[in-house]
């Protein structure tokens, strides 16, 4: 009974249901879970970074800046660190 309530709620979304309308909202729901976790797992990964040491003098005293986090990393499919801490913002 309750199977074929959620069932009847889910054919009713969509206008015509279809395998390949459920496949791309399948793909969409996979791609927003890993990145999803990725964001959240980001502070935990190592990632080299050779940085200069340049002394720069902001406004801000609580700013650290550092250029690798503006770097897209294959360890992070491709997000900077600063992608990943947006994402971390918007997940909250």
């Amino acid at each position: 009974m309750r199977l074929r309530t959620i069932q009847r709620f889910i054919r009713s979304y969509f206008t015509e249901p279809s395998g390949q309308k459920y496949l791309f909202y399948l793909v969409c729901l996979c791609y927003v879970m890993v990145t999803s976790v990725i964001v959240i797992v980001e502070p935990y990964i190592d990632i080299p970074c050779e940085e200069e040491s340049s002394e720069l003098e902001f406004k801000n005293a609580l700013y650290v800046y550092s250029k690798c986090n503006g770097i897209k990393h294959a360890k992070l499919l491709y997000f900077s660190r600063v992608d990943c801490l947006r994402g971390r913002h918007l997940l909250m």
